[in-house]
């Protein structure tokens, strides 16, 4: 499920679609076609595509804990079972024992997917997020490997 290098401009094209509904304010416009590299480019960090349309980008906070984004070119249905499928991915292929989700409290797309996906909200961090001017809190949402496991019986 693990892209590869050839796989820079479909990575790129998606998360660059992505960037600027989910950039902050005063992130340099010019990142928004070489985040894919700068992930791709990454030996710690977990760039996977469960599907065509779909990517999962897992950000290493820790040698368990990554932050997780799911990145959709046709966001619905499919996006929740590809953001389950590439964290099941995660638990049993990595050293993975909790994904969380920091989702901007101005984004119920991707508060309804971290929801839909399994995780539970855990907390705030607050005004940590500046979107047109006006800031906002950041929403804190996680799931450990032994509840994922659980929700998957």
């Amino acid at each position: 499920m693990r892209l590869f290098a050839n796989e820079r401009v479909r990575v790129n094209r998606i998360i660059g679609d992505y960037f600027e509904e989910t950039s902050d304010d005063l992130t340099n416009p010019d990142m928004r076609w070489q985040t894919g590299d700068i992930y791709l480019s990454s030996s710690q960090v977990y760039v996977l595509a469960p599907s065509e349309d779909t990517l999962f980008i897992g950000i290493p906070r820790n040698s368990i804990l990554f932050e997780a984004h799911v990145i959709s070119e046709k966001p619905g249905k499919k996006t929740i079972q590809d953001g389950m499928k590439a964290m099941s991915w995660m638990f049993e292929n990595t050293d993975c024992l909790k994904i969380e989700a920091y989702v901007p409290g101005c984004n119920n797309m991707a508060r309804a997917l971290a929801v839909r996906c399994g995780m539970e909200f855990e907390g705030v961090s607050k005004k940590s997020f500046l979107k047109n001017g006006e800031l906002h809190n950041m929403n804190i949402y996680g799931i450990q490997k032994e509840a994922w496991l659980c929700q998957q019986q």
